[in-house]
C-alpha cells in the first residue's frame, strides 16, 4: 500500500499500520483469516466517504461537474489486497479471462496491449488494407455492475463457493456518504456496482465481461478493464463498414443482456487506409452513431489516421513543457543541486516522454529529434551548461541514458518478454516477423534504427 494514500473514515492512514508492532499484526492475521473462515466482510469496512473533485473547465453549479472519489477505510483495503492474490491465483487456474484483457493481470500491462494494437494495424497497413479502428466508452462501468449477475457469472465460471459467499457479504450492505467542506451527508446505499477504491474492482469488472465476444469477423478485439477497443480490417471500405457494424452489433447484444451501457456518441472511430483516404462509415451502437474522426486515443495513446504519430508526440511535449514549466519555477526559488535536478527530470517529465513506446516507438529520428531536443534542454539546466555550448562538450556527461536509448531498451525489454509469455496475444509479437512497409514497427528500434526482430 502506497504510505500517501487518503484514510477513511476511520482516519487510520496506510502509514500509521506500517509502524505496528508484531503483536498488532499477527492481530490483524487472525482477524483476516477469521474472515476467509467465517466468509463474512466486516460491515465496518464497507461505508465510504466520497470526496469530490471539480473537473476543470466545468459549471461548478452542475452535479456532472465534479469526479467522486471514494476514501475507504485502508485496513479494508488491505484485507482486499489478501484476497486479489487468492482470487488471482483461482482465476489462473480456472482460465477465466480472455486472452485478450490485459487489464490488472500479471506479465500484462497497457504495454503488451498497445503493442499488440499497432503490431496489428502496421501490419494491416503495409500490406494495403482497409482498417476501422473504434473505441467504445462505456458509462460508469464499474458503478453499474448488479451484484447478483456478478456472483452468477462466477458461480457459472466455477468459483469456490466460498468466494461466492464471501463476496456476497462484501456487496451486502454497502453505503456512502459525501463530503462537501466539513457537512457529511446521510448515508446512501450503494445497490449496484463494484466499490469506487476497492482493489477488487477491476478485476471483479474483468470477470463479469469475461465472456464478452472477442472474435467477430475480420475483427480484433482488445480489452484494458473497461478500454474496449474492436479493428476491423477488410480489403475494402464497404466490406470494413459491414464487419465492424456486425462486430459492434454482436457487442451490442452482449452489453445489453448484462446491462452494461455503451455511450455511442461519445465513442469514437478512425479509418486507417493508404488508398481510400477520407471515408466516413455509419457506424451505430446502441442507436447512436459513433462519431469519426482523425484521431482516436486509447490507454493514453493518441493514434491518427495515417500512423505518423505527430498528434500523440505533441501533445506529450507540450505536457512535458508545462510540467517543466512549474518545476523550474521552483528551482529558481529554490536553487536544487544537479542530483535534485535529475530527480525532477527523470521522476516527472521522462515518464511522459517515454509512456507509449511500444506503439510510437518505430517513428523515424526525424521526429524523434523534437524529443530530443526538449531532453537537450533539461541536460543543460541539469549540468549548468550554457545554451550555444556544443552537444559534444555536455551530451557525454549526462547523468542519465539519453531518451532514444532509454526507447530502445523499453522495446527491447518487451520483446524479450513476449517469448514465453502464457498469453499467445503476447507471444506472438516475438514470434511474426517484423515486416517493411510504409510504417515502421516500434520493435525495429528494440535493435536499432533501420533493423528488424531477430526472429525475422
Amino acid at each position: 500500500m502506497k504510505p500517501g494514500k487518503s484514510p477513511g473514515y476511520d482516519g487510520i492512514c496506510c502509514k500509521t499500520l506500517k509502524l505496528l508492532d508484531v503483536n498488532a499484526i499477527e492481530y490483524i492475521t487472525r482477524l483476516f483469516n477469521s474472515i476467509l473462515k467465517l466468509q463474512y466482510f466486516p460491515k465496518a469496512w464497507k461505508s465510504g466517504i466520497v470526496a469530490v473533485l471539480p473537473k476543470p473547465g466545468k459549471p461548478p453549479h452542475c452535479p456532472n461537474s465534479y469526479r467522486p472519489i471514494t476514501l475507504l477505510p485502508t485496513i479494508g483495503k488491505v484485507f482486499e489486497r489478501c484476497l486479489l492474490e487468492k482470487l488471482l491465483q483461482i482465476e489462473k487456474r480456472l482460465s477465466v479471462l480472455p486472452d485478450e484483457q490485459h487489464g490488472f493481470r500479471k506479465g500484462h500491462s497497457c504495454s503488451t496491449q498497445l503493442a499488440r494494437v499497432t503490431d496489428a494495424i502496421i501490419r494491416k497497413y503495409n500490406c494495403g488494407k482497409h482498417i476501422i479502428m473504434t473505441a467504445l466508452d462505456v458509462e460508469a462501468a464499474f458503478d453499474k455492475v448488479p451484484h447478483k449477475y456478478l456472483l452468477y457469472k462466477m458461480s457459472k465460471f466455477h468459483f469456490p463457493d466460498w468466494v461466492i459467499v464471501l463476496l456476497h457479504s462484501y456487496f451486502s450492505d454497502r453505503a456512502a456518504r459525501v463530503r462537501i467542506e466539513d457537512e457529511l451527508s446521510n448515508p446512501l446505499p450503494l445497490e449496484a456496482g463494484t466499490p469506487q477504491g476497492g482493489l477488487l474492482s477491476p478485476f471483479l469488472y474483468s470477470i463479469y465481461t469475461a465472456d464478452i465476444p472477442t472474435n467477430p469477423t475480420n475483427t480484433m478485439t482488445a480489452l484494458y478493464a473497461d478500454d474496449t477497443l474492436q479493428i476491423t480490417t477488410t480489403d475494402g471500405p464497404l466490406l470494413a463498414e459491414i464487419d465492424a457494424n456486425y462486430a459492434l452489433h454482436s457487442l451490442e447484444c452482449f452489453l445489453k443482456k448484462w446491462k452494461i451501457k455503451v455511450n455511442g456518441s461519445k465513442s469514437n472511430a478512425i479509418v486507417i487506409s493508404q488508398k481510400d483516404k477520407g471515408c466516413n462509415p455509419n457506424l451505430l451502437i446502441s442507436g447512436s452513431q459513433i462519431n469519426i474522426s482523425r484521431q482516436l486515443t486509447y490507454l493514453g495513446v493518441q493514434f491518427d489516421d495515417q500512423l505518423l504519430w505527430d498528434v500523440h508526440t505533441k501533445s506529450m511535449l507540450g505536457k512535458a513543457k508545462r510540467r517543466t514549466a512549474m518545476l523550474i519555477s521552483h528551482i529558481k526559488d529554490l536553487p536544487a543541486s544537479s542530483e535534485t535536478k535529475t530527480l525532477f527530470y527523470t521522476t516527472y517529465i521522462r515518464p511522459i516522454l517515454t509512456y507509449g513506446a511500444a506503439a510510437w516507438g518505430g517513428i523515424p529520428r526525424s521526429k524523434m529529434e523534437h524529443l530530443l531536443r526538449f531532453e537537450r534542454k533539461w541536460i543543460r539546466i541539469i549540468l549548468g551548461v550554457p545554451r550555444y555550448a556544443k552537444r559534444s562538450t555536455y551530451l557525454g556527461n549526462a547523468p542519465f541514458p539519453l531518451l532514444d536509448t532509454m526507447v530502445r531498451n523499453e522495446l527491447r525489454r518487451l520483446l524479450d518478454s513476449t517469448y514465453h509469455h502464457n498469453n499467445p496475444t503476447v507471444r506472438q509479437l516475438g514470434t511474426l516477423p517484423v515486416t517493411g512497409g510504409r510504417r515502421r514497427h516500434p520493435l525495429w528500434r528494440a535493435n536499432g534504427d533501420g533493423g528488424s526482430s531477430h526472429n525475422t
